[in-house]
């Protein structure tokens, strides 16, 4: 019988090495925001001053007098008790705002009348980093209104600080 010649079979190709493993790239720190220049882009603001937990100004756009460490202090706890911050009010600058609206992370309200006012708000978030909190006050100024003043300023905060918390 005749053999039936076989077809050499090709050697297995060398293995070549599985690609390494992803590794995860160094974590880039995130600068922190130029809050002076991201409170200065809102154009539609009076005045807007950004502060932390112990009082100390983040990032200001601000004209006249700057509130005092005194003051600062009194709207970091505007957030602690409604029927007291209704009932008293805000003051930023020595000027007296009536508190219309208290919610646990915001309250605002205005002074002067609808034409000739000036309507404010003060937010309280949290920085992703540290948890701690950071204040946000402004001013605002007719045409302006809070239905337009306070959502940007969520928008701000919630961007480069964190969602809105208590």
């Amino acid at each position: 019988m005749a053999s039936v010649p076989v077809a050499a079979t090709p050697a297995p190709a060398a293995a070549t090495p599985a690609p390494a493993a992803a590794t995860p790239a160094a974590a880039t720190p995130v600068p922190p925001p130029d809050w002076h220049a991201l409170l200065a882009s809102k154009q539609d603001w009076a005045r807007a001053l950004l502060f932390d937990h112990e009082g100390n100004v983040m990032g200001q756009k601000w004209a006249g007098i700057l509130p005092s460490r005194q003051e600062i202090h009194n709207l970091m706890t505007l957030l602690d008790n409604r029927d007291h911050t209704i009932g008293h009010g805000i003051m930023v600058s020595g000027q007296h705002f009536e508190c219309h609206r208290w919610y646990p992370h915001m309250c605002y309200g205005r002074r002067g009348d609808a034409n000739h006012g000036e309507g404010v708000c003060v937010i309280r978030s949290t920085v992703r980093a540290s948890n701690r909190h950071v204040w946000l006050l402004l001013t605002y100024v007719f045409p302006m209104i809070s239905a337009r003043a306070i959502p940007q300023a969520v928008e701000l905060l919630a961007a480069h600080v964190e969602v809105l918390q208590s």
